[in-house]
């Protein structure tokens, strides 16, 4: 295997937010090269602008200029900020002399609508700037800027000198770069014959516009036969450009110092969006031999916001892109990046994440990723869950040093990133997190690490996320079928061990809730059932309706079992009173409104809350356990997926009878669950903790509450979904609710 061919990068992240940006433009490239091993970016990190003029007196060294002419491209930051005003020379000399050191004649600024969602910054209306793509070549190294300088009290000139050699190496960029443009359109109408330039020049008064004129005509005949050139007067030219900017189209603009750096600007404002603006300055005609290039956004240093994380990272980053594209020609990475962009900012109607910082109207931060180093591979694991996905992200060498996570035996680490949907927006990831974590601190019960988490949307994913560490095993659930009933009581045993420690951190009575993490403090959140109402069943069943409006959410956490059980019935009571396929159940509205005031009051609600307080699982099947197989005790290695846990009367604390259960249906497998429930219950007896089966038996009382609330709450959730509607009637409503705790409706 040859070796990697080496590319040579100079990075100047220069002042203010320009080292943040290029923080996050380098992870961009790390990417790019863990994707072509045949490539690698050699970097070297310099200082320019006002750090340059802090330290060494000058806005760039010699030295650094050297690195500069030594380096195949140069990617550059953002200079300047108040600190440095009046200072000779200023920071931004320093650019322009790298510019000149580089002879680095053509600069480059596309004007592109490059997010379609984002058409709307624009002030040019939508339907005349959509799809907008062209980019101005201007000539940066003559004309007015450079000329001769006269100056007096009362009179003032700048000479504007062209020759013929500086517009043609010109023309052959412009040409280069239409031809990468019209490369890139699919096959269609819009697809011209020929690549286009638009020669932009004053040759009706300026003496150098004719010059300018004649000079690209005679190259285009002459060297360039494969591109259509075009003439346009440079002020008509800044009018079209805003008046129908997509009659540029796939072109390029060939333009000079002066005028370039006007319609460049018009261009910047035809988007709308500087903060997604990058540029090139290149010393040299793409594909053609050597091309260096100064890449760099067109923003600012942005010192208002320096430090604070607020910065848009993406006009660095699409400098990147301009620079694989046009100094080392990968153009298939290059448009990678682009695209990666346009997933990230644009709106999720188009499919996009909308992860976009202030300047675009998001509450994004500069770096919104997981804080972690890029992972040398990632892999999409097959899982049967509801509410969520799993990657594999693997860590190898020296990035898996920086992981707080277990190593794997080679050094290696590799996490588990679980992508939430959105059935219960945030409660669920808030809760899981804030569980985890506090049976970590709190117990010897094997959970593994959180890593990261995000409980909202506007993130990197774009999705709720917990990443965790991997943890050693298997699921119990995948070798249920192979194991003895010595291998069995091996896995009984320390779950019985477990749940005497969770029984044995009794919490207070004032809680029955979940818990979620504040300022990286556990504090008591809301309550979370599997059985809850989520998103995605809401927006079928029950149009206008809400999470919270449907679920015992708000008031959550609640001080006792009857003020949750409470909470559930008026939720229920809702429900019956506004969903069409409940309204026969209308009449026993009043009848449960009586149920609700009776279990409140004072003959019965402190006997319903007496009761001890725990945090469970309450989903703790055998596909939640991991164990060791190649350990002959079938050590438990992990306990898992704590998203509906909470703090419960014990008497709660397995609600769908999951535990021990292999999550199988058939007759033998029922069978099978009630014998380890029996095995259980024996080695409770054998340990002497009794206490565990009795912490968990509900009074008489508890009993026939929670059998009212089971079957209003089966009532309201399976009727609204068309099922078994025919099993539900009066009479069950009626017994269900009649009598008990010793209330029937004559009572009222």
């Amino acid at each position: 295997m040859s070796a990697p061919k080496t590319l040579r990068i100079l990075v100047l992240p220069g002042d203010h937010v320009g080292p943040e940006i290029m923080a996050e433009a380098l992870k961009v490239l790390d990417v790019v090269e863990q994707s072509r091993p045949d490539l690698r970016f050699q970097r070297d990190t310099d200082l320019v602008g006002g750090c340059s003029i802090d330290k060494h007196g000058v806005p760039v060294t010699d030295v650094v200029l050297e690195k500069a002419l030594d380096s195949d491209a140069v990617l550059f930051g953002s200079i300047g900020g108040p600190e440095w005003a009046g200072a000779q020379p200023t920071p931004e000399s320093g650019l322009l002399e790298l510019r000149r050191k580089l002879n680095a004649f053509a600069n480059l600024r596309p004007c592109e609508i490059l997010v379609p969602s984002l058409v709307g910054a624009s002030p040019i209306r939508p339907e005349l700037v959509a799809g907008t793509k062209f980019i101005v070549v201007r000539e940066n190294c003559g004309g007015a800027y450079f000329g001769e300088k006269r100056e007096e009290t009362d009179q003032a000139s700048d000479l504007w000198v062209y020759s013929r050699s500086e517009v043609e190496r010109l023309a052959q960029v412009s040409a280069a770069v239409a031809r990468m443009l019209h490369a890139s359109i699919a096959g269609g109408g819009d697809k011209s014959p020929k690549p286009v330039v638009w020669s932009a020049d004053k040759a009706n008064v300026l003496a150098s516009g004719r010059l300018w004129r004649r000079a690209t005509s005679d190259i285009f005949q002459r060297e360039i036969p494969d591109v259509e050139l075009r003439h346009q007067l440079a002020d008509s030219m800044a009018m079209l450009m805003v008046k129908n900017p997509r009659q540029f189209n796939h072109s390029a603009i060939h333009t000079d110092n002066t005028f370039g750096d006007i319609l460049s600007d018009i261009s910047g404002g035809i988007t709308g969006t500087l903060g997604v603006l990058p540029s090139a300055s290149l010393a040299g005609v793409p594909g053609d031999g050597s091309c260096k290039g100064i890449y760099e956004p067109v923003h600012g240093s942005a010192p208002d916001i320096s430090g604070k994380g607020l910065a848009n990272p993406v006009a660095q980053i699409l400098s990147v892109a301009m620079m694989l594209r046009y100094s080392f020609l990968l153009e298939e990475e290059a448009a990678a990046i682009e695209q990666a962009v346009i997933k990230v900012l644009d709106s999720k109607d188009n499919g996009g994440l909308a992860i976009r910082t202030g300047d675009l109207g998001g509450k994004a931060r500069c770096s919104e990723q997981l804080g972690l180093p890029i992972p040398s591979s990632i892999e999409p694991l097959k899982v049967f869950a509801a509410y969520h996905s799993i990657y594999l992200l693997r860590y190898e060498g020296e990035p898996a040093t920086k992981i707080p996570a277990r190593k794997d035996a080679d050094g290696s680490v590799t996490l588990f990133l679980r992508v939430s949907g959105r059935h219960l927006p945030r409660i669920k990831t808030e809760n899981e997190v804030g569980v985890m974590t506090w049976v970590r601190q709190n117990t010897s019960i094997p959970v593994p690490a959180v890593v990261r988490f995000s409980a909202d949307t506007d993130n990197a994913i774009g999705h709720e996320f917990t990443l965790l560490e991997r943890v050693p095993g298997t699921s119990v659930h995948n070798i249920y079928d192979t194991l003895s009933d010595d291998d069995k009581r091996k896995l009984v045993e320390p779950l019985v061990a477990f749940l005497l420690e969770l029984h044995s951190k009794p919490w207070p009575r004032g809680l029955v809730g979940g818990l979620k993490m504040e300022d990286g403090a556990i504090t008591p959140g809301p309550p979370i059932e599997e059985t809850f109402w989520q998103v995605p069943d809401i927006e079928k069943y029950w149009p206008g309706a809400s999470v919270e409006s449907l679920n015992p959410l708000l008031g959550g956490p609640f001080d006792g079992y009857t003020s949750y059980s409470t909470a559930a019935l008026r939720c229920y009571i809702h429900a019956i009173e506004t969903h069409p396929s409940l309204e026969r159940f209308r009449t026993m509205v009043p009848q449960l409104s009586r149920f609700v005031v009776a279990i409140n009051s004072e003959q019965y609600k402190s006997k319903l809350d007496n009761a001890k307080y725990i945090l469970a699982h309450k989903d703790l099947h055998f596909g939640n356990i991991m164990c060791d197989p190649a350990d002959p005790n079938l050590p438990i290695t992990a306990v898992l997926d704590w998203e509906f846990s909470g703090v419960v009367p014990a008497t709660r604390w397995n609600p769908v009878r999951a535990f021990l259960w292999n999550g199988k249906r058939d007759t033998q497998s029922k069978e099978e669950h009630t014998k380890m429930e029996r095995l259980f219950e024996t080695v409770c007896a054998e340990k002497g903790v009794l206490s565990l089966l009795e912490d968990v038996k509900p009074t008489s009382l508890q009993e026939s509450m929670q059998t009212a609330v089971n079957h209003i709450r089966a009532i309201v959730e399976v009727c609204p979904r068309g099922q078994a509607q025919d099993k539900i009637g009066y009479t069950g409503l009626s017994d269900s609710v009649q009598g008990k705790i010793g209330y029937s409706s004559s009572n009222s």
